[in-house]
């Protein structure tokens, strides 16, 4: 939803629209903002097709305001607008939309995932990693974990706990805490590896699955941070505590230059060899240095094939 309007003023100003133009293409795209998350009932992949969407409907948002297309003026703030629409009533902050306009660039607190499963999950899969590599216990030491998270974080991960410790499919699994948490310390990681069908039927990951149980987290930060803790009962008695207030990956906790480079190293790996895994880098790493370079040119840089 926020993404269309987000693409709206991005392909507008991309595309050399006044002050105007640019407030005509956000009129436009609150018509073509859309998106739902039942996807989490059943592993659907719909999630997956969301920026494309909003970019999609940012880019057309764009051209008929280009063309002179009227589109309601208060579409944020009217009375079927944006606000009155989705916040259920609740008040907003008009100066919220413009404070530090111009100096303060929200791009820049965007967070890069560390694991390719929900961000919901990560502070956990950061807690029992540390935890495994710290006590050095194994999947088969553990007897029970409860992990502590905001009620409406858990309503994705762990809820209904019956598929959340026996996904269904793939995407299923990202938004599985019990499914990570047996990854996690039956294999000492979380990649892509883990979201394979064969790890989805590992009986290994599933033991651990079977263990995990969850409740309130009075301490969370949710939704500025998506913190985590976990309490792991060993079967020697050892109660081992962790937690991961703020979850790697956020504003406050940024992912180095190293790990996102380790990231696309590893993801690229998979799908291409390292001469284009190279060219593409560099060709990503250019962006903003010349701004010479043709789209044509970037986008042949990162095809696949010479």
């Amino acid at each position: 939803m926020a993404g269309a309007f987000g693409s709206a003023v991005a392909a507008a100003k991309l595309g050399g629209l006044d002050a105007a133009g640019i407030a005509g293409a956000q009129e436009i795209v609150g018509s073509m903002a859309s998106g739902i998350l039942e996807f989490l009932e059943d592993g659907a992949w719909t999630k997956r097709l969301h920026p494309g969407w909003a970019a999609a409907s940012g880019l057309t948002a764009a051209a008929f305001a280009r063309a002179g297309w009227p589109g309601p003026g208060r579409v944020y703030e009217g009375r079927y607008g944006l606000y009155a629409t989705h916040l259920g009533g609740r008040s907003w902050d008009p100066d919220a939309l413009t404070a530090d306009l111009g100096s303060r660039w929200e791009l820049l607190t965007t967070g890069v995932k560390p694991y390719p499963s929900c961000h919901f999950s990560h502070g956990f899969a950061d807690a029992l990693l540390a935890l495994r590599a710290d006590e050095g216990f194994t999947a088969d030491d553990v007897e029970h974990i409860r992990c502590l998270i905001h009620p409406t974080a858990a309503a994705a991960v762990f809820e209904p706990a019956e598929r959340k410790r026996r996904p269904r499919d793939l995407y299923d699994a990202k938004f599985s805490v019990p499914y990570i948490a047996g990854a996690c310390l039956t294999r000492g990681r979380l990649t892509l590896a883990e979201f394979t069908p064969a790890s989805l039927d590992d009986p290994a990951i599933h033991t651990v699955a079977d263990r995990v149980d969850f409740a309130d987290d009075p301490e969370s930060r949710f939704p500025e941070a998506y913190s985590a803790a976990v309490e792991v009962t060993l079967r020697d008695g050892r109660r081992l505590f962790r937690r991961e207030q703020v979850n790697r990956g956020h504003a406050e906790r940024p992912l180095s230059v190293e790990d996102i480079s380790a990231k696309y190293a590893a993801n690229m790996a998979l799908v291409v060899d390292d001469a284009t895994a190279k060219r593409v880098r560099s060709a990503v790493l250019a962006l903003g240095t010349d701004d010479t370079t043709p789209a044509r040119e970037f986008g042949e840089a990162c095809s696949r094939a010479e």
